[in-house]
């Protein structure tokens, strides 16, 4: 996916630094909320843990064909586990 398109024709993600994975998300806004929502369950499960600092949650544009983000975001809210807007 190129970066010279312009910000509402990219295709968004939600990645996970550390393990190194990766989330289609409907949306920009959808991935940031992710984010906020991954890194909250993040600290609190591991609030005294060295873990803490060994992964990072980012928005980023999307890497791969549109067919496969397509497929990705059909199963986003349920891989997250946070509810659709």
């Amino acid at each position: 996916m190129s970066d010279s398109l312009p910000e509402d024709d990219k295709l968004w993600c939600v990645h996970i630094l550390g393990p190194d994975d990766l989330y289609a998300a409907p949306s920009k806004a959808e991935a940031e909320r992710a984010v906020g929502h991954m890194k909250s369950f993040w600290e609190k499960r591991h609030a005294d843990e060295a873990a803490l600092g060994m992964v990072r949650f980012e928005v980023a544009p999307w890497p791969y064909s549109p067919e496969s983000h397509a497929k990705g975001v059909s199963t986003f809210y349920n891989e997250i586990g946070m509810s659709a807007p």
